[in-house]
């Protein structure tokens, strides 16, 4: 009984960690969006933590453990690229630029590997 209110708090504290993480994380990517530098699958994938793990899954039993490193890879940069977003100061900034080819070239990769295509169009990932 004594260890039930640290839990509880413990559960507050993640789930509004989560949920302000998922809005900062919605408005940097956003305007990716519809620059096309990023899908709305990939961004929905990157706001659910849960979906992400299980769109990594998927593709595992579909294209093998490299197309899921690859995928793990993209979403980490994905990642980087809104934390190098929110840090500059204009839309078309080097850093920014160099950053959205990578998650580009990453992204290509992947689509590359047979099996690899369907984790974007897959409904569990959306």
């Amino acid at each position: 009984m004594k260890g039930v209110p640290l839990l509880a708090l413990t559960v507050v504290g993640v789930t509004l960690a989560r949920r302000r993480e998922r809005g900062w994380l919605e408005s940097a990517l956003r305007s990716e969006v519809e620059r096309g530098t990023l899908s709305t699958v990939e961004l929905g994938l990157l706001l659910d933590p849960t979906a992400r793990r299980r769109s990594r899954r998927d593709v595992r039993a579909r294209a093998g453990a490299g197309a899921a490193r690859l995928l793990k890879r993209l979403q980490r940069e994905q990642v980087n690229l809104a934390m190098i977003k929110t840090r500059v100061e204009t839309e078309d900034d080097p850093d920014l630029e160099r950053h959205r080819q990578y998650c580009r070239s990453l992204r290509n990769a992947l689509m590359a590997v047979p099996g690899a295509v369907l984790w974007a169009s897959s409904p569990q990932a959306r």
